[in-house]
């Protein structure tokens, strides 16, 4: 027999092996059904929330399974499913308590809890819950949040994806997926794509805090100080009466060196806010460093100063001290700012 002959019969036999595998077999839905009723009948008696649970599990699978093969065509290509009744009957009641299982798990097992939350999901989409009530935005959401919880943020982004679909979970669901595209930062275009997509969920909900507080966290990272000008100015601009906008600007213009200007911006955050601790001590900073600067200049070419000279230096310092106390006022413990070091310099700097 030629090898093109073998071909041709191995070719005809792997299709008949498909067709057959394709064709519903009456015995194997027979079994699948049996194990249908055996595990619905198992969960009629009481039993712990473990057992129940895993009980619910094998239920819906069996259900699923059976109903997979129930649905395939006859030899004539004719689908006429023999159990859908039954199958319907008890996957309906069955289903919903997915999510109870999921809650069970939830600190339990997060590994766990994710494959019935993937479950439920997949479960959902049969003909045999066609007219029942599903909650998808809340499974995606679910199923996204512990994804991220374990690690696998890219698994989490897709499903956050799914759950944006769902107005009443479209604003959870954007920022897990903020936080999953922060985890995933690795080159300049993931973090070109965070930003834009960060910054349009804070141009569309101004007053989320979270939107804000991870803006300020990418902004204040090393690197970014111009950015972060540019962000704080345009806060500013859409609202001038935002204090911690007003800090931000202050902030980068402390990198820049900008002393006079940093001061300005940190009193008008102070202003707005008095309770900002951490810029009335950065307003303490700026004077202490101008006033070095002074010292600076004004000892470079001689070694003692004229009455006038030090009258001006000692003023420059004395203006320092008088912030950084205020913090020291507003936060005795040093649980916001580190006051004591930079006070006791200031200090020797005055009583030199």
């Amino acid at each position: 027999m030629s090898n093109r002959h073998l071909f041709f019969i191995l070719v005809l036999s792997l299709f008949f092996v498909n067709a057959q595998a394709q064709t519903r077999n009456k015995k194997l839905v027979k079994k699948y059904y049996a194990e249908v009723e055996k595990y619905a009948h198992a969960m009629t008696y009481k039993s712990d929330s473990t057992t129940y649970f895993n009980q619910l599990l094998q239920l819906t699978n069996a259900v699923v399974e059976c109903d997979n093969e129930d649905m395939k065509p006859d030899k004539k290509g004719n689908i006429n499913p023999r159990f859908t009744p039954q199958l319907k009957a008890v996957l309906s009641p069955a289903f919903p308590k997915l999510q109870d299982a999921v809650a069970f798990y939830w600190n339990k097992d997060k590994s766990k809890a994710l494959d019935i939350q993937k479950q439920y999901i997949s479960t959902s989409h049969s003909h045999l819950l066609r007219n029942e009530k599903t909650d998808l935005g809340r499974a995606y959401l679910n199923a996204g949040v512990l994804a991220y919880d374990l690690q696998e943020f890219s698994e989490a982004e897709s499903f956050a994806n799914e759950a944006l679909e769902y107005e009443n979970y479209a604003q959870k669901a954007a920022e897990l997926k903020l936080f999953c595209m922060k985890k995933r930062l690795k080159t300049a275009n993931d973090s070109t794509k965070y930003i834009i997509a960060l910054l349009e969920l804070h141009d569309k909900d101004p007053q989320n805090h979270n939107y804000f507080s991870m803006l300020m966290d990418y902004f204040t990272t090393p690197g970014h100080e111009q950015e972060l000008g540019l962000f704080a100015k345009d806060e500013i601009q859409k609202n001038p009466n935002n204090a911690q906008a007003w800090a931000l600007k202050g902030e980068a213009e402390m990198h820049h060196e900008l002393w006079d200007e940093a001061i300005e911006s940190y009193k008008h955050a102070v202003e707005i806010e008095p309770q900002m601790t951490q810029a009335v001590f950065n307003i303490g900073l700026c004077y202490a460093t101008k006033a070095k600067d002074l010292q600076d200049n004004l000892t470079k070419k001689k070694k003692r100063l004229t009455k006038s000279e030090a009258k001006t230096l000692k003023n420059a310092y004395q203006e320092a001290k008088t912030w950084i106390e205020k913090a020291k006022n507003a936060d005795p413990n040093q649980e916001k700012v580190k006051w004591e070091q930079p006070l006791q310099q200031v200090n020797i700097a005055i009583n030199h």
